[in-house]
């Protein structure tokens, strides 16, 4: 029977409705024959005890900043499992962890892992995606309002983006690719670790996330018109074919801005960053549990 140290973010999107959520959570994991010791306090003490913790497996609950904060964490340690928790879940959508907490409990006692790739920029690590710039902004205020988000809010947020679209400053990525450096200019980049598929919207699906690349999109909208178009065409599969979206895929990258740091958004997460900075992909370090891969 397997030991687990639980990480459990109480303020993670599906758990904010629910007071018995910890509880539930770990019910479902010993119903799947697995030990839980739940760790206390808030995510960084959390995390500070799950390091020390004599536990065989990490598992962790919440959504996809509070994956990466635990993959953080515990990279090139004990393997990781994953009860998918938050807004978009996007690291169990390309997983094929199942969001409900029952059926995942059971993938992590079934054993099986992969292993997935991570990016690093300086000594933050991201699972899924690094923005900068646009996607930035709108990021924050949504995690400021989680849960209290009204029309209203939508409709301010859309009206500062749009308003704010001009004064956004140009950076320069110098991406490493088979054919050698491409240097492309944005005020806005999405840095994914791995290679994606054309579906962009609502949520999108990376075909591959442990083979040493990275998928860069350099996003240069002028006007209003110009967002709605890429949102559009992001829902059908068609965001690369637009004339203000550059895509390249990559094996690392260099980011620079006028300042010395610059906002960015890490899985879902808001931080600074300095300018320049190096991005790059680790591999062979994390291991995640995940359902079986058909042959």
């Amino acid at each position: 029977m397997p030991s687990a140290a639980l990480i459990f973010n109480a303020s993670s999107g599906r758990h904010l409705e629910h007071h018995d959520a910890l509880d539930t959570t770990v019910a479902a994991l010993e119903r799947v024959g697995i030990t839980v010791t739940p760790m206390r306090g808030d995510l960084s003490a959390q995390l500070k005890q799950s390091r020390d913790a004599e536990a065989d497996i990490i598992v962790v609950s919440g959504g996809d900043g509070t994956i990466r904060a635990a993959i953080e964490a515990h990279r090139g340690g004990r393997p990781i499992g994953i009860l998918p928790a938050g807004t978009m879940n996007l690291l169990a959508y390309d997983f094929g962890i199942p969001e409900d907490t029952e059926a995942a409990a059971r993938v992590i006692a079934d054993g099986v892992t992969r292993d997935v790739d991570y990016g690093r920029v300086g000594d933050r690590v991201f699972m899924h995606t690094l923005f900068t710039g646009l996607p930035v902004r709108i990021g924050v205020h949504r995690e400021a309002r989680r849960g209290r988000m009204r029309i209203l809010d939508r409709i301010w947020l859309a009206a500062h983006a749009l308003t704010t679209l001009p004064r956004d400053p140009k950076m320069t990525l110098n991406a490493a690719t088979d054919g050698g450096e491409k240097v492309l200019t944005a005020p806005s980049f999405a840095l994914l670790v791995g290679t994606i598929g054309d579906w962009m919207l609502p949520r999108p699906r990376r075909v591959s996330f442990a083979n040493g690349q990275m998928t860069v999109f350099a996003i240069h909208p002028e006007t209003g018109a110009d967002v709605a178009r890429l949102l559009v065409r992001g829902a059908f599969g068609q965001l690369a074919s637009d004339e203000h979206v550059d895509k390249v895929v990559a094996t690392g990258a260099t980011i620079a801005g006028p300042r010395r740091r610059m906002h960015a958004m890490l899985d879902g997460e808001s931080t600074l960053i300095a300018s320049p900075c190096t991005v790059e992909i680790v591999r062979g370090e994390i291991k995640v549990f995940a359902p079986k891969e058909e042959p």
